[in-house]
Order: C-alpha cells, then structure tokens, then sequence
C-alpha cells in the first residue's frame, strides 16, 4: 500500500509511506526520496528507510485534556498573532505545526504526570528517538521539538537541568553539548535496538515455525515459499536497519539534532497545570471575542473541535487553522451548541447531562466541572503537603505505587501465560467500535503493558510475603471487578451508546471508586493499579467496551 504523506515546498522532495504486511505481521517504514534538478535531465534519487514508531496513545483523562489545553492555546495564539500556521492534531506526534511558507515545523510532546523526569525516563527516550526520527524526514525544513511537561526534572539528573538551563546558548558550550550529544546518542541506540528487536523478533518466530512444519508437511512448496518470503522480508528490515544505525552515528547530525530540541518544565501538580491552562485559554478567548460572546461558550465549542479531529481517520483531515477557527466563531449559538461533544464535556465535569442548554447553563457546568476535577487531580499533592507542612502529628499514609517494567520482561511474561489471556485482551480492543485501528493498536499496547505490570506487581508482593498490601490490593480488585460488571450489563441495555463514551465513561467510575477506597482505608494507591486491573478483567473474560451481536 503505497500513499502520499507530505508533499514539500518547491515540489524538491516527497515522503511515501509504505506498510509491508506478511501474514499477521505488519511494519511501518517511512521511504524517503529525494528529487533534485540536474542540468536539463527530470530527476535521481537518493532513498533511505527509517523505522519510527508513533507515539500516539491512549492516556488517562488527564493527559488527554492536558494535551487538549495545549492545543488550544496554541490554536488561540496563532490567530491572535496571525501566525499563518496549521496545526495537526495526532500527526508525527501530539502536535504538529507546519507552516509552508516559511518551511517551518514544530513538533510537540506533551506529558502530563505526577512524577519527575530524567534522561532515563522511558518517556523522554521515546519522544526523542520519535523527535530525531523526524529530524531526518524533515531535513530540509527549520525544525523544532519541544518536549513539554506540567511537572519537574528529577534533582539527581544534573545533564537534563543543565540542558534546559542553557539549551538557548547550547552552540556556545562545548563541554555541555558534547555530554547532550553523548547521551543523546546512547539514548537513541537504546530505543532503536529494543524497535528493531520488537520486529525482528516475530519474523525470525515464523521461520522456525514454518521450518518445524516443513519437515511434516505435504505442501512443501507453499510453505518453503512462506519461509523465503520471510528470510527477505528479515533481510530488508536489517538493511534498513543498517541505515538508522549509520543516522544515530552520524555525530554531525546528533549535533544539529540536539540544538533543534527545546524542553519546557512547567513544574506544577497536575490539578494546578491544568487550572492555569484553561485560564490562560479563556483570557486569549476574551481577548479575541472582545466581550461580543461568551468565552465558555466557545470553549466546550473548541475543545470538542480539537477532539473531533483527533479521531479522524485521515491524518489530512486532522487540522486546524485560522480559517477553520473564524468559521467557528461566526457560528449561531445553535450552530455551536449542536457542534459541541456532550460526551467530551461530560468527560470534563464528571457529570452525566449533555450540553443542550443556553449560555448561562453551559458556565454553570464548567464551573461545577473545574471545581470537582481539581479536588479529585489535587488530593494526591494535597494529602502530601498536609503530612509534610502539618506541625501536629499527622497520619502515616501507606503508598501502593505500580512499578514499572522492561518490554522484555512484559513479552517474558505473557509467553508463560495461558495465551488466551491476551488474545481475550487484543479481541476486545479489536471490536470497540467508533474508534480508529491506530488508536486501537497502541490501545491495546497500553492495555497489554498496564496488565502485565499489575499481574508482576502481584507476584511480587506474594514473592516478599507483603500480605498485607496484597490483600488491600485484592480487596480493591473486587470492588473493580463488581463496577466493571454491573457496568457491562448497564451499557448493554442502552440501545444508543459507542465504545469510546463507555470506555472513558467506565473510567471516571474506576476513579471514583478508587478515591472513595482511599478515604476509608487511608492509604494512598496509584490510579495505574485499577487501570491494570481493568485490562485484566477484561483478559479474564467479562469485561468488554463492545456491544454482542445477538
């Protein structure tokens, strides 16, 4: 399947994107040309393939209105200052802003956590091995990566402070830019091994299958045809590979690279990052909409735009603009209301109403909606602050923490599994309707993750003879599974309801739930233990976001 990606200014350069399939495997390379004039002769071309994998994904409630936020300020801004600029929402990265004219791209990480960041944080290695990726696909534009965070660096990670400190006048330090670079390049061996593994790895697996059944088979053909298929197929993917490696050594280009990358640290809790972002969105709204209209109003209406175009199926299709936005603001308060995601609001305020009232009834709920999403992003940081400022002695507070885990410790994992587990997980996910297969992939890479680290966190506890902390969790993994079943049987009875409603829908119970258990047991539980007992569940066979067919 061969299909235009970009096309560049001045026709010198194109992308083509090609997915190679071969039985259940597929890969993504990008297959890049380079055209340029030679005297009177058409064109020659100069190709190199690269692996990236996309970092889109399914976060919490919380990362998505985060990167909402963001989004919509930067919609905001550009139309303020008019920045001829178009944003593209889930393209390459969380954000993308292209701007044709001037042959300028920005590329946007956004992450929005509770805890700090260091230059070993899985998360700051994948967006930069995505970011370098991009640089390369992208060399002839004046690009910039800005990786962008509500929370703090780690205080032990002094490269990563003094990146940010003096990334401005990064060119000027030569000592610091050789240590970015150093680290920069370990980083993205680091990642691209593990990317290439993670493809190498299912093939070399069908070969030996298939090699095991040729030695029974009576179709020998067919099968030895199968397994040359696959022996070129591996062949290809390590030419390829060959040509990353020979990118990442290039220590010219990990310098350039490493002066385009910005990083900005907000250092906020969550709950506060996310108050002065939707402050700030509606003082650009006031700004532009003079006082004529009302500034919630137009926010539900923006933010449900942003959202609309994010599940779009085509990557084309997932922009915005100035044009789109004054089209917007020209909009009857008839037009906007039915233009706005009552789901998504609902999402927003935790309540259960749909968006169909006038203005006055819209700035209700927000306000109700700001209100009760703070409490539930500050209570964390909140009982935190109370036990460390508090004079008065204060109550010990036990934290449950799901640990992280290596990739090749998840795939060891569900290798000694029953194997119907996560064939239950990757069915489910498959079926969810009204949701794109891209999301759906890296959904269920989410969801395979989250359970894994729940089930290795269990076994852990068993393993240390923490009992008393397994059985909290246990107690917990109850009350979830009884939600996730009564919820189940309620969304089958709605005659109009789609997986991605009852999904986010579920999830906002699951966070109830874990803060009312919280409160009476007076112990703190990272909210990604329900996350993974909810993907587990739904591996064990009762849980499921899609409707039966009878």
């Amino acid at each position: 399947l061969i299909s235009p990606l970009t096309l560049l200014p001045g026709s010198r350069q194109c992308f083509l994107f090609f997915v190679t399939k071969s039985q259940n495997l597929v890969m993504n390379h990008i297959f890049f040309v380079n055209w340029y004039q030679s005297g009177d002769k058409g064109m020659t071309k100069n190709e190199l393939i690269l692996f990236k994998k996309d970092t889109d994904a399914v976060g919490s409630n919380r990362g998505f209105i985060y990167q909402y936020l963001k989004t919509l300020i930067q919609w905001l801004t550009n139309y303020k200052n008019k920045i001829d600029s178009v944003i593209y929402c889930e393209v390459e990265d969380d954000i993308k802003q292209l701007n044709i004219k001037e042959s300028t791209v920005i590329f946007t990480q956004v992450k929005c956590y509770s805890s700090v960041f260091n230059l070993d944080s899985d998360e700051i290695k994948k967006s930069l091995y995505n970011f370098f990726v991009l640089f390369l696909i992208y060399k002839d534009y004046k690009c910039e990566f800005c990786f962008e965070s509500n929370t703090r660096i780690s205080g032990k990670d002094s490269l990563l402070q003094s990146w940010v400190k003096q990334q401005k006048v990064l060119k000027e330090n030569e000592e610091l830019l050789e240590q970015c670079v150093n680290k920069t390049q370990e980083i993205l061996k680091d990642v691209f091994e593990k990317e290439l593994q993670s493809l190498r790895g299912p093939i070399i697996k069908k070969i030996k299958s298939r090699e095991e059944k040729l030695k029974e088979s009576t179709r020998r053909d067919k099968i030895q045809k199968e397994i040359d298929d696959l022996k070129n197929e591996l062949e290809d993917l390590e030419s390829s590979g060959q040509q990353m490696k020979t990118q990442i050594n290039d220590r010219d280009s990990i310098i350039e690279f490493v002066n385009r990358v910005v990083w900005v640290f907000d250092e906020d809790e969550a709950a506060d990052s996310i108050k002065a972002l939707k402050t700030e969105a509606l003082d650009l709204l006031n700004e532009i909409l003079k006082g004529k209209h009302s500034a919630e109003l137009f926010f539900s209406r923006l933010i449900s735009e942003i959202n609309f175009k994010c599940v779009e199926e085509n990557d084309e299709a997932r922009y915005l603009d100035n044009a789109l936005l004054e089209k917007i603001l020209e909009e009857t308060d008839e037009e906007i209301k039915l233009n706005i995601s009552s789901e998504l609001i609902a999402k927003f305020e935790s309540l259960e109403s749909k968006i169909d009232q006038g203005v006055d009834e819209i700035k209700s709920q927000l306000s109700e909606f700001e209100e009760k999403f703070n409490q539930r992003m500050d209570q964390f940081s909140e009982k935190l602050n109370q036990h460390t400022n508090n004079n008065q002695p204060s109550e010990k507070y036990e934290v449950y923490e799901l640990p992280t885990a290596e990739q090749e410790k998840i795939e060891e994992y569900i290798q000694k599994e029953d194997s119907k587990y996560q064939s239950n997980l990757k069915m489910k996910i498959s079926k969810m309707n009204n949701i794109d297969s891209d999301t759906k992939e890296y959904l269920l890479q989410n969801a395979t993750e989250y359970r894994c680290r729940y089930l290795l966190y269990c076994q852990t506890l068993r393993l240390k003879n923490l009992t008393i902390q397994l059985e909290e969790i246990k107690k917990l993994e109850s009350k979830i599974k009884k939600i996730c079943t009564e919820a189940v049987i309620k969304f089958a009875m709605k005659p109009k309801s789609d997986s991605a409603s009852f999904y986010f829908e579920l999830q906002e119970q699951l966070l109830l739930a874990l803060k009312d258990f919280k409160e009476r047991k007076k112990i703190e539980i990272d909210e990604d233990i329900i996350y993974g007992q909810m993907f587990q569940m739904a591996a064990e066979c009762f849980l499921r976001w899609h409707k039966e067919v009878n």
